[in-house]
């Protein structure tokens, strides 16, 4: 398959979008924030796919269940080559763009080469640096040479490698191991339980983050919807923080211009480089009998640090270094749903 078998479409106003069946594949983009080294600033995105059907919105959790197995193929490739597109004028400083891959869905060696080249050719047509890239293998369940030959020809191509939804099970802990991640997005639903726990939760979070930095891999929590999370997730020094807190996700053609004027570090991007990777060692078997023993006892009542807090006037707004403005961004939301497939 080529690029020019996706059915893209130009459009007047810069975007770009794929056709699949009755839909318009368009672009979101949601900004991840930098949280370690200066204030909080945007350090990423990570693309998601907006399903439109007769110009009306289609949730994606709707869509991607109503697409064949045998055309989800084409239909990632679709949503990959539009965000690509897409994003220069999205992501105007040096920040990252996270892509999302189901390992599922490359059952050949030859799909994985495909699916590489034609994203190779769409950073090309795109000007998008390649090291800006970020490949988030978003499945668990999949054959276990399948996934590594994917994350090997990735990293062949000068792409860094996330893992997603992590968690302190045996299988989360094992693909960590084999694949070696440059970043780590820790499970939202999994992180809200910790949060929820007490204090010792909290602590077991903060050990994760500092020992895979001490490895050099990089750490990301999402799903952060309370800004009383968000104060545990600064507190524990994770290096990236993405959530409805901060900001929602925009459809293309987005106003991320304006806000991110707002940031203090405005232009920073994700600032320094990954640091140093050394392997994984033991720990992640030390956690996972740790998170054991915390989910199977009885829950302490909640406390200061974690208690959910009504705002006061003072704090109806988010605080000056997360850019509370009038799009409302950084305004308190309802929980998202946990789970989404937004490829």
């Amino acid at each position: 398959m080529k690029l020019a078998d996706l059915h893209l479409r130009r459009h007047d106003d810069g975007t770009y979008t794929a056709i699949w069946g009755p839909f318009l594949l368009k672009s979101g983009f949601q900004p991840i924030f930098r949280m370690t080294g200066g204030p909080a600033r945007i350090g990423a995105f990570e693309a998601l796919c907006r399903p439109f059907r007769d110009g009306v919105p289609s949730s994606p959790g709707k869509f991607f269940p109503l697409v064949p197995k045998d055309e989800g193929y084409l239909v990632e490739l679709q949503t990959r080559a539009v965000h690509v597109l897409n994003a220069p004028a999205v992501l105007t400083g040096n920040e990252w763009l996270f892509l999302n891959f189901d390992p599922s869905m490359f059952t050949s060696r030859g799909k994985i080469l495909d699916a590489l080249a034609i994203l190779n050719e769409t950073i090309a047509i795109a000007g998008f640096d390649r090291k800006r890239i970020v490949c988030e293998v978003t499945e668990h369940r999949t054959d276990e040479a399948q996934l590594l030959s994917l994350v090997s020809a990735m990293r062949e191509r000068g792409f860094k490698v996330a893992v997603d939804d992590y968690g302190a099970d045996d299988s989360d802990m094992e693909r960590v191991r084999k694949l070696s991640p440059d970043i780590l997005k820790f499970d939202a639903y999994w992180i809200t339980k910790l949060m929820d726990s007490g204090t010792a939760g909290a602590d077991l979070l903060k050990e994760m983050v500092t020992t895979f930095r001490d490895k050099g891999i990089i750490t990301l929590f999402e799903g952060i919807e309370e800004s009383w999370q968000l104060d545990l997730a600064v507190d524990c020094q994770v290096d990236f923080v993405q959530g409805y807190v901060l900001a929602r996700p925009q459809t293309v053609p987005t106003n991320f211009h304006d806000f991110r004027a707002k940031l203090p570090g405005a232009g920073a991007g994700t600032g320094s480089q990954p640091p140093t990777r050394v392997p994984v060692k033991s720990s992640l078997d030390a956690w996972d009998k740790q998170y054991s023993e915390l989910m199977d006892a009885p829950q302490p009542q909640p406390v200061a640090v974690n208690a959910p807090r009504a705002p006061s006037s003072e704090q109806s707004q988010m605080r000056p270094d997360y850019a509370a403005d009038s799009t409302g961004f950084g305004v308190r939301r309802p929980p998202a749903t946990f789970g989404k497939r937004t490829r």
